[in-house]
């Protein structure tokens, strides 16, 4: 999976959909433009990031474990972080955790051998995997 969601499609109506807005929950009128995001319909106006509100349609955006949508910058300051290298987890970025802390799988490396751990057994012994 990419680490930006994949662009949404932008079309107009040319009959009367029985599917809602997914974020105002209004119906769509003949001739209106929508946008459709995975089988999802929204108003082009109700397609923001949840933080900062802002148009997200023509940039990449993230969508959280919530549901809500985030633009890229909303998501690099708000979004979850790599405890090693602080860095977001981008989305279908295959994470390790341990001791309830989240990590890059790039990021969660032996101590002595600077080998990814990835699905290896490990030890943690003073701290120290």
């Amino acid at each position: 999976m990419n680490d930006i969601e994949p662009c949404i499609m932008t079309l107009k109506t040319s009959q009367t959909l029985n599917d809602q807005c997914k974020k105002c929950g209004k119906n769509f009128l003949v001739g209106e433009t929508i946008s459709m995001y995975q089988y999802e319909f929204y108003h082009p106006d109700c397609f923001r990031c949840g933080n900062c509100k802002k148009l997200i349609v023509s940039q990449g955006f993230f969508r959280q474990e919530d549901g809500c949508l985030y633009c890229l910058n909303c998501h690099i300051d708000n979004g979850p972080h790599c405890i090693i290298c602080k860095e977001p987890f981008l989305t279908g970025e295959i994470l390790s955790q341990f001791d309830g802390k989240q990590f890059h799988n790039t990021c969660f490396l032996c101590n002595i051998c600077q080998q990814p751990i990835e699905m290896k057994k490990f030890c943690c012994q003073n701290g120290n995997i």
